[in-house]
C-alpha cells in the first residue's frame, strides 16, 4: 500500500514537472502588440535585441537620451532577465521598465501610446510589450526629464551617482 502511494506520488510529481517545463517554453512566446495589430512572435528578450529596439523607437520619438534608457532597463529589469519583480510596495513590476500595472496605464494612456478605452486585462498584456514600455518612456522623458527621474528614483540615483 505504501509502495503504490509511492509510486502515484512520484507519478504526480513528475507530471507536474512536465507541465511546469512546457509552460516555460511556451512563455517564450512573447505577445507583441500595438493598438492597431496583435502579433505573436517568438523571441527571448536580451540585450542584444533590446539595445537596437531602444535606439530604434527612442529615433522614432525623437528622444535623444539612448544611453539613460540603456541603463534604465539594465537596473530595473537587467534587460528582462528579470521581467516581474514584486516590488517593496506589494505590487508587480512589469517588463523592460518594471513598470507596474497602473503607472503603465495612465502613463500609456496619458502620452497616446495605447487607447484610452484599454481595460485592465489588456493592460496586463500590453506592459509587457517593451516597444510599449520604451515609447511610453521616452515620451515621459520628452515631456520632461523629471518625470523618468520620479518614476524610477533608485535606478535614477545609481545612473547619476
Amino acid at each position: 500500500m505504501l509502495k503504490r502511494g509511492l509510486i502515484i506520488l512520484l507519478t504526480v510529481c513528475l507530471l507536474l514537472c512536465a507541465i511546469v517545463v512546457f509552460a516555460k517554453v511556451k512563455l517564450t512566446e512573447e505577445m507583441i502588440i500595438t493598438p492597431t495589430s496583435t502579433t505573436t512572435i517568438p523571441t527571448e528578450w536580451n540585450e542584444e535585441n533590446l539595445r537596437p529596439l531602444i535606439e530604434k523607437v527612442a529615433g522614432e520619438e525623437g528622444f535623444s537620451q539612448v544611453d539613460l534608457l540603456n541603463q534604465l532597463a539594465f537596473h530595473e529589469s537587467r534587460w528582462m532577465l528579470y521581467d516581474e519583480i514584486l516590488d517593496v510596495n506589494g505590487y508587480f513590476s512589469r517588463g523592460l521598465f518594471h513598470f507596474q500595472l497602473y503607472t503603465f496605464l495612465e502613463q500609456a494612456k496619458l502620452y497616446k501610446v495605447i487607447p484610452q478605452e484599454t481595460d485592465i486585462e489588456e493592460g496586463k498584456v500590453l506592459v509587457m510589450n517593451p516597444e510599449l514600455q520604451i515609447r511610453t518612456i521616452c515620451r515621459m522623458g520628452n515631456n520632461s526629464l523629471k518625470n523618468i527621474e520620479r518614476h524610477w528614483v533608485l535606478s535614477w540615483i545609481k545612473i547619476h551617482q
